[in-house]
């Protein structure tokens, strides 16, 4: 679970013992740890829970989750399933915290995005979100991003602002969450499209 350093002890561990209806071995990684302390942490923690058949998830903040040796750890070991709490922190997609998701999501079969706020800045910040979430819907590329889906308007400052072309993203992003939202319930997309 990535979410806010706040959210590592005070939120996270309660949601668990609330709604998880089974056992499972949780390790907050707040500020008491170093990043090494972390990666250290996490490393036993997955063995631990491996070698006792107890599912074991790890809870990190953003800042920590993708500075080294951490980062290159989580990257490394096979997860199944990424929750990132606040996803709105990896919109800006020219950010360090954005790339390493980016990277993450690529080798996570499963992911899990939660936010109120995610155009909080600006519209592109969709593109950053869903290159992790699902890169289906805006691909890879921001620059591409950009070209496709950004509509240039000039305030009466004279600076550029942009804004989405919804109605090119809507048809695809209905068909693809559609889908994705059906996969998830079991049904089929022509659900979820109409």
């Amino acid at each position: 679970i990535l979410c806010p350093l706040s959210a590592v002890t005070n939120v996270w561990p309660r949601q668990f013992a609330t709604h998880a209806g089974k056992e499972v071995r949780l390790l907050p990684l707040d500020q008491r740890y170093t990043v090494k302390q972390k990666q250290e942490l996490a490393k036993e923690h997955w063995r631990q829970g491996y070698r006792d058949g107890v599912p074991a998830a790890v809870i990190v903040n953003y800042d920590s989750a993708w500075r080294e040796p951490l980062g290159d750890y989580l990257l490394s070991v096979p997860i199944d399933i990424v929750i990132a709490d606040e996803l709105h922190r990896a919109a800006n997609a020219q950010t360090k915290i954005s790339k390493f998701m980016t990277k993450l999501g690529k080798r996570v079969p499963k992911k899990i995005g939660l936010t109120g706020t995610p155009m909080a800045q600006t519209p592109l910040n969709i593109f950053g979100q869903y290159r992790f979430l699902d890169p289906s819907i805006f691909g890879w590329s921001w620059p591409n991003f950009v070209n496709a889906y950004a509509v240039n308007q000039a305030t009466t400052s004279g600076t550029a602002s942009y804004t989405l072309a919804l109605h090119r993203w809507t048809s695809a992003a209905t068909a693809a969450l559609g889908g994705t939202i059906a996969a998830a319930l079991g049904g089929t997309a022509d659900h979820w499209t109409d």
